[in-house]
Order: C-alpha cells, then structure tokens, then sequence
C-alpha cells in the first residue's frame, strides 16, 4: 500500500503490511511491535525502514531506522548504510536525532548494511538524505501521520474510529 504525499519529495514510500498483525495505528500505539517500509527514489529501491517505539512516558519517541544504500544487482553490505533516528514532537516541532543503531523489534537491521553511530552519524555523506527520506516516511505513511505538522490531514489511528 503507498500513501499520498502532500509534497514534492522525490521519495515514495512503500508501506509493507504486516497480514499477521491486526492493530491499526502507528508503531508507538497500535502493540505491533514495529512497523516497516522501503523507500524509492523514483522507481529504483533506496532505502528500507523499520521503526519502533521508544523514549519514556512523559516523552514519546519513535525509533525510525534506515538501511539506504545500493539494493539491486550484485550489492553488497558494505553498499549501505544503517542510521537509526530518534523522531519526537514537541510543541508543534519535529526532533530527529540520531541514536544507536539497533532496533529492539528488529535485530536483522544491523546486518543489512553498515552500522553508522550516532557520534559520527551527522558527518556521514548520506546524512542529508537520511533526514530527508525520515520526512518523507512522516509524510507519507499513515502510521507516522501524528508526527506531522498540527495542520496535516490524519487518519484514524484506531480501528474504531476508522468507520
């Protein structure tokens, strides 16, 4: 399923479905356990993400992991590289920092690609597109839709209210 996006990003995002999973929501809310995606630059495959919930209570954050890289023909590991950011919302404003790269949820994402480290992670040539590609996964996956602007259009998190 591919959702619309509002902007001009050149990124589609594919939202991957769980068919064992029933909840509705994001990743943070629905007790998935995570949720997951790949990223197209255009038509040719980009990147994968697969994020989780994090932070505490009094400050939710979303963990949004990245794999971008080289992914067809005969790539290797060594062709990507892994990022994990720390997404929360404040005050109507968007925070992404990046973290350890390693998700509870998923503990394959590591060995997709090259593990970046957050102390080195800004200083990285793909960091630019890593932030713009989480904005686009904000945009445009309706697991995420919390994270965007107060004025964006949402859907209903909850099967309840979906009708």
């Amino acid at each position: 399923m591919t959702s619309a996006t509002d902007t001009q990003s050149p990124y589609r995002i594919e939202v991957a479905e769980d068919p064992m999973s029933s909840g509705y929501g994001c990743a943070c809310c629905s007790g998935d356990g995570g949720a997951r995606g790949f990223v197209y630059n255009g038509e040719e495959p980009l990147a994968v993400y697969f994020a989780e919930a994090g932070g505490m209570s009094n400050k939710p954050v979303l963990l949004i992991g990245m794999v971008i890289g080289k992914w067809e023909g005969d790539t290797k590991t060594d062709d990507r590289a892994c990022f994990v950011l720390a997404v929360s919302k404040e005050d109507g404003k968007l925070e992404k920092v990046p973290t350890i790269p390693y998700l509870l949820a998923y503990p394959e994402f590591p060995a997709l690609g090259i593990k970046v480290e957050p102390e080195v992670a800004e200083e990285h040539a793909e960091f630019a597109r890593i932030n713009a590609v989480a904005d686009a996964i904000i945009d445009q996956d309706y697991r995420f839709y919390h994270l965007r602007p107060d004025d964006a259009p949402r859907k209903s998190r909850f099967a309840a209210d979906a009708g």
